[in-house]
């Protein structure tokens, strides 16, 4: 029995070992015989991209050490045709259909996408998606089910979506906490609290005489009112579910009107400045010590707030969740908007082989093996040899909070750079030097560990709402842009003391004039999902 036992446990450990040395030899899903691929993308080359024709790793975008690797990891001979811009890819595209010469693969702009899908050109990615997706480690986590279905067209997937580092421009509340101190209150969660605080800030003139309070300008996104209408359920540019299970477009939303008036009696109070819906200006006084909260994306640390903390010892900012009525979360606008695809034209017998490309391409991006890091993350020189890859673009969606997290956990430990993971290791080093004195890194440590972990709560609860990724529709690309601005202009008139029935007729004039036919356009695409 000992003997019997023995052998069986010798048997399980051959298999075992034979197990993870398969594994490890073939991680990818690597072609037992060589297949090649073609492809038609544009150059996705960066401003400090510089190739040079004597170094086979960098000689052009058609031959580079990635080029190399796909063969190498993956046996798959790329023949990469590139276009230098948008107008140029399209010519090719559309020359390419006329002559029945498609490339394998395609990746292009969205409206292109949807002229490939009228011509029929499309192949179903379902099938290859589903089958590989169960081996993946680095890709799984790239992109949403939601953003996949902007791939889909009468239930087959024609497009995958390239979807990129997003999640990472909602507002929250910057604050000054040396403020604070000095005024005896604590960071505000509810919206009342936050005038309560603007107005101690500015009778104590912490800020001088001319102390702004609330920093807030008519700046389309980057320090505008779409966090304060949050709180009252209207989430600006997006289009919000209702319970008969129509959208309806947020700006227009019956919501926007208590914002709008909340607004009007924060502006009456004198909380903002009596400029606030022409001047843009407010990143110059948050970095000249005027402002004492606004409204901001996680990244402002790295910005105007660094300047405040290089400009004012004293200066100590924080950030908290965006203000509400209750002092709890609700939806808010988030920047994930699909601008391109790839397509897997029909004549394509391996449309798995994109998904293997993408997969090698974020563990090579994200957790690079140390012998790989020169050849296809950064070289000794400094040049990003990742700026060569054919999906440049494409990225896991969560990717700055993939990465604050990993600092965080790194910070956690104790751990000093020499032991991070390279994709943080910049960062890191950064945040070391901050926490050793250097006030020039603090906006970064206060993004990475404080903003970020706020922007990761709010993905991970359900809070963030992306813009309307379906089609763009005729109508839309003739109208939305001149009706959006025309109802912004009577948002702004509302604030500034005027009645709410101005916002009313601007919202009747906005259906009128091509509201209506993109409600029902919008409303058709996401009943068709």
């Amino acid at each position: 029995m000992k003997k019997m036992l023995s052998l069986l446990l010798v048997l399980c450990l051959m298999l075992g070992l034979a197990s993870a040395v398969a594994e490890n030899a073939d991680p990818y899903g690597r072609y037992e015989e060589p297949i090649t691929i073609s492809f038609l993308t544009k150059d996705f080359k960066t401003g400090t991209t510089s190739y040079d024709s004597t170094n086979p790793d960098r000689r052009s975008a058609t031959e580079n050490a990635w080029i190399t690797a796909y063969k190498d990891y993956l046996n798959v001979e790329v023949k990469r045709t590139v276009a230098e811009d948008d107008t140029a890819l399209n010519a090719q595209i559309n020359t390419a259909m006329a002559s029945g010469d498609l490339p394998d693969v395609i990746i292009c702009s969205k409206q292109m996408f949807y002229t490939l899908v009228e011509n029929g050109i499309c192949q179903d990615l379902q099938a290859a998606y589903d089958s590989y997706l169960p081996t993946s480690h680095y890709f799984a986590n790239a992109v949403s089910d939601e953003l996949i279905a902007t791939g889909r067209v009468d239930g087959q997937l024609l497009g995958f979506p390239i979807t990129n580092n997003w999640y990472n421009s909602t507002q929250l509340l910057w604050i000054r906490q040396d403020w604070l101190d000095k005024v005896n209150m604590t960071a505000p969660t509810t919206i009342e609290e936050m005038m309560t605080v603007a107005k101690a800030f500015q009778d104590a003139k912490l800020g001088g005489d001319d102390t702004i309070g609330l920093g807030l300008a008519n700046d389309d996104s980057q320090y505008d009112f779409r966090g304060i209408l949050a709180a009252y359920g209207a989430v600006y540019e997006t289009w919000m579910p209702q319970a008969d299970g129509s959208y309806v477009y947020g700006n227009v939303s019956d919501q926007m009107k208590d914002g709008l008036l909340k607004l009007q009696e924060i502006y009456k109070a004198g909380l903002v400045k009596p400029d606030f819906a022409v001047s843009k200006i407010i990143g110059e006084e948050v970095a000249n010590g005027r402002v004492g909260m606004y409204y901001a994306t996680a990244w402002h640390s790295v910005t105007d707030i660094k300047t405040c903390l290089v400009n004012d010892e004293n200066a100590n900012w924080i950030c908290v969740p965006v203000p509400t009525l209750d002092g709890q979360r609700v939806k808010q606008w988030t920047n994930a908007s699909v601008a391109q695809f790839c397509v897997v034209t029909s004549e394509c017998e391996h449309p798995e082989a994109i998904f293997k490309m993408m997969e090698l391409e974020q563990k090579m991006y994200t957790d690079p093996e140390k012998e790989d890091i020169p050849k296809l993350y950064t070289a000794d020189d400094g040049f990003l040899m990742w700026d060569m890859r054919i999906f440049r673009e494409f990225g896991r969606t969560d990717f700055d909070l993939f990465r604050s997290s990993l600092i965080n956990e790194h910070l956690a430990n104790g751990d000093s750079s020499d032991v991070v993971e390279p994709v943080i290791y910049d960062f890191y080093t950064q945040i070391e030097k901050a926490l050793a004195g250097d006030r020039s890194l603090v906006g970064r440590y206060l993004c990475q560990t404080m903003a970020y972990p706020l922007d990761a709560e709010l993905l991970a609860g359900g809070w963030l709402v992306a813009p309307y990724n379906g089609p763009l529709t005729e109508t839309m690309n003739l109208y939305q842009k001149t009706i959006d601005a025309e109802l912004n202009n009577a948002m702004v008139k509302v604030i500034m003391g005027e009645d709410i029935s101005v916002f009313e007729t601007a919202v009747a004039d906005w259906y009128k004039t091509g509201g209506q036919t993109i409600t029902d356009e919008v409303n058709a695409y996401y009943a068709a999902q």
